[in-house]
Order: C-alpha cells, then structure tokens, then sequence
C-alpha cells in the first residue's frame, strides 16, 4: 500500500476498525497522526495512539471527539500540563474527571479544572424550565 493510500484510508471516516488498527500502528508518523484526527477513530484505536511515543499525536487524541475519560485517564498520567489542559477543553470530558484534575498538585491545572467545570455547568440547563 502507498503512503498516500495509507494517509486516504487514515483521514475516511467509513475506514473500518481493523484496518485503523493497522494503520495507529504504522510507522509513518503522519499516518497515525491522520488516524488521531479521524473523528470516527474508534475508542480501541485512540488507545493506541494515546500511548504513541510522540507527543503530537498524543495531543490529536486529546483533541478529539470520540475519547472518552478512558483515553483521558491515559494521557493525564504523561503528566504534562499543556496536554492536560487539552484534555481539559474536550467537551466529552465528564464532571467525575474535572473534579479529579480540581485536585491536582499544579495549581495552573488545579484552577482550569476548576474554571472549566465552572464553565461546562453553567451552559448546561433544564428543559423542564421551559415548558
């Protein structure tokens, strides 16, 4: 398979699972990088790639839409606060970890979790209230 066949299959969101799997694992680094920014990149696939070696990659994980706290709780253990802080800003991020980061020895990443949760709760409501 050419690289370009590979970055085509890497970026289409109808590419299978197996064959991202394949793909999460290749040695090309812009390949994986595609992967990580398929936002249809299955939860199996992101776990890969959020133990990739490169950071980069590991942020396009953090980025995307389809990571879950799973995926968050494996990048939050590389203990690097800019990528907290990406994980942070995912909408897909739960209260439960928010909290979690509120806690968090670096108080940068302790008052962003904290402004976030903040943040994410008061643009949430009550459709109750408007019937």
């Amino acid at each position: 398979m050419t690289i370009q066949e590979k970055f085509d299959l890497a970026e289409d969101y109808d590419t299978d699972k197996e064959t991202l799997i394949e793909l999460a694992k290749d040695e090309n680094d812009d390949v994986r990088r595609f992967v990580a920014q398929n936002y249809n990149t299955p939860i199996e696939v992101l776990k890969i790639l959020a133990n990739d070696e490169k950071e980069d990659i590991q942020f396009l994980v953090a980025e995307n839409l389809n990571s879950n706290d799973e995926i968050f709780e494996i990048l939050l253990n590389q203990n690097n606060a800019f990528l907290q802080s990406v994980v942070i800003l995912n909408p897909q991020i739960s209260d439960e970890l928010l909290l979690k980061l509120s806690k968090d020895e670096d108080i940068r990443i302790k008052n962003f979790a904290l402004e976030r949760l903040e943040m994410k709760n008061s643009n949430s409501f009550d459709l109750s209230d408007n019937i």
